[in-house]
């Protein structure tokens, strides 16, 4: 069976729309230390303290696989922190954390494409935005962000 071969830049068509980044990641826990410990031991990740949000079932921890500046964001091209979560929250994997300019509209985009939006909006102050959990036509979880427009991460 013939594999299809990869799209070259050259042959790659511009987007239609603005592209939104892949600019964050989430690992869900039942128990934040022991996954922690485990991030950190296996992968050298260094793990931040625990983050305290209003909601106790939104604290985590962040997590930077790379250099990072003050903001926590990456130095390096093709660095992506994340954060351990706790599973309860209602992100059953690993999921990747897209920003969008406008929650409402990517929401909207989402139930066109036949996705479903899983969660109501969620604030996380730490970071001054607010996300919500989509499911994609596959059955996976993504987070879909809007920042403040104050503020970057």
């Amino acid at each position: 069976m013939d594999m299809p071969r990869p799209t070259k830049p050259s042959e790659a068509k511009e987007p239609t729309s603005n592209m939104n980044s892949v600019v964050w990641f989430n690992v869900p826990s039942d128990d934040l230390e022991r996954a922690t410990t485990f991030y950190r031991n296996v992968f050298g990740w260094r793990i931040q303290p625990l983050s305290v949000e209003r909601e106790e079932l939104l604290n985590y921890h962040t997590a930077l696989t790379g250099k990072s500046d003050e903001n926590l964001m990456p130095v390096s091209p093709g660095v992506v922190n994340g954060c351990i979560v706790k599973r309860k929250m209602g992100i059953p994997h690993a999921t990747i954390l897209i920003e969008v300019d406008d929650l409402d509209e990517a929401a909207e985009r989402v139930k066109a494409a036949g996705g479903e939006v899983v969660s109501q909006k969620i604030r996380i102050e730490n970071v001054r935005g607010t996300l919500i959990l989509v499911k994609d036509t596959e059955g996976n979880i993504v987070e879909v962000m809007k920042q403040d427009n104050d503020s970057r991460r």
